[in-house]
């Protein structure tokens, strides 16, 4: 059921779907785990499940990503995927050499109830009767599209290193005191993850970020061929997590133990805090004061002077901004993250199409902003509220672009995929140099669509 929920309270509600903005959680899982060193994804489903994937993650990457697949068929989706699975991870292990098969579930297999984890025992068990040695770590996640998105899918995927590989503390259980600190980042691109290690750097705290993507799905070209692409969170650092003095966590839900942080904190006792995407000036604020105090740092110069460049950009540009009536189109963290950055920099968040139902604090605290929300939206929905709020600017992901052309509307690009544009993973929304970019797209678009539609507008 699609739910509108406005400023004022009132509520319209739409029998069905068409061509919904919710995208695949085991998409999420697939991008988390190509930020850990040597993992090899497996999508337990069928061939076109795993096809889908690759083509959203490519096309917005513009990088080859192997994804390996079961392929259940009809017979697996009524007996069962136990007579494939075993298979394609014998076959993946011989092909790819992996350090780590991650194993995510479609929607026929959480449908049909294939209990994965025993699955993958009795797998281990035959792998090793055929004489493999050594078999790599296998683990899996339960990722049904019905039930989350690809941004949950993420999340899920990054708590199931927790959960299955993390290792106990040192001697007594207690964290090792110089440890690093745990970053879980969230899903962005890996401009945004250069520029969260660069601000840790900056500040002096060493972390151990996870996952690690900026190599993975955004490197250069190497020597030879390698089956598995270079870079992302080593392994033994993933077991060494249990050890960390502390952890931040930037994005998700605070105390779920569905999260990587939280359960974390549950399974070895590893304190830390659950903090909002860090996106626009105040959000990143938070970020920094939270990682100088668990990571004992102090406030490094280069972030110091990023922070001026955005309070300078923002009051070059207030009057641009100020009143700008824009529509967002974005997933269940940065949608809500984008609205409260647009009221924050004076202009006005008029509608947020959000992938996921938000729960009621959340739509009460972004009607406060006077935003219209669509939550669990549809594009059709989107378009028929952008065309009745009388909007400037869009934000949103390559797929909200028919609507923008429908309306004739310009379309600022953020978030995932972004498929009709090269230099997707340069794309930063992240702290303070992220605020600076947005804003500065923002001001400028708003500049142009002036030119374009003043026939005086005067350029000196």
């Amino acid at each position: 059921m699609i739910r509108e929920r406005t400023a004022n309270g009132k509520r319209h509600q739409r029998p069905a779907a068409t061509n919904t903005c919710r995208m695949c959680a085991p998409l999420g899982a697939v991008l988390a785990w190509r930020g850990i060193e040597g993992a090899l994804p497996l999508v337990h489903g069928g061939q076109g499940c795993s096809t889908y994937l690759r083509r959203f993650a490519i096309g917005h990457f513009r990088e080859p990503l192997d994804v390996a697949c079961s392929n259940v068929s009809e017979r697996a989706a009524i007996f069962g995927g136990g007579e494939v699975i075993a298979p394609a991870l014998t076959n993946a292990i011989a092909q790819y050499q992996p350090q780590l098969v991650a194993i995510c579930t479609t929607c026929v297999v959480e449908t049909i109830g294939d209990d994965v984890p025993n699955l993958l025992r009795q797998a281990r068990t035959r792998l090793r009767a055929q004489g493999m040695d050594p078999i790599p770590d296998l683990i899996c996640c339960s990722t049904p599209s019905y039930g989350m998105t690809h941004v949950r899918g993420w999340w899920g995927a990054v708590t199931s290193l927790i959960t299955a590989l993390a290792e106990e503390g040192n001697e007594g259980g207690l964290p090792a005191a110089d440890a690093p600190l745990a970053l879980f980042a969230p899903l962005a691109s890996p401009a945004d993850w250069r520029g969260l290690r660069a601000t840790a750097i900056d500040c002096g705290v060493p972390i151990t970020l996870v996952p690690d993507g900026t190599e993975s799905l955004d490197g250069g070209p190497g020597s030879g061929i390698a089956s598995l692409p270079r870079g992302g969170t080593p392994l033994a650092s993933i077991r060494a997590l249990g050890r960390h003095a502390s952890w931040l966590q930037l994005g998700g839900a605070d105390q779920a133990k569905a999260y990587p942080g939280p359960a974390l904190a549950a399974r070895h006792q590893v304190a830390g805090q659950v903090l909002p995407m860090p996106l626009g000036l105040r959000a990143s604020d938070a970020w920094v004061d939270a990682l100088i105090r668990q990571g004992g740092g102090q406030l490094g110069e280069l972030t110091k002077a990023s922070r001026g460049r955005v309070l300078d950009l923002l009051a070059d540009c207030h009057k641009t901004l100020k009143g700008a009536r824009l529509a967002i189109q974005g997933d269940g963290e940065m949608g809500p993250a984008l609205v409260r950055f647009a009221h924050e920099i004076g202009a006005i968040p008029a509608v947020l199409a959000c992938d996921e139902r938000l729960s009621h604090d959340q739509r009460d605290a972004l009607a406060e902003c006077g935003c219209t929300v669509v939550d669990d939206a549809d594009y059709q929905a989107f378009r028929e509220v952008v065309a009745a709020a009388d909007c400037q600017v869009v934000l949103g992901s390559s797929r909200s672009y028919p609507t923008c052309r429908a309306l004739n509307l310009p379309l600022i690009r953020v978030g995932f995929p972004v498929a009709d544009r090269v230099g997707s993973a340069s794309i930063r929304h992240l702290g303070y140099d992220g605020a600076y970019d947005l804003v500065m797209r923002i001001a400028n678009t708003l500049i142009e669509e002036q030119q374009r539609a003043s026939v005086g507008y005067m350029v000196y």
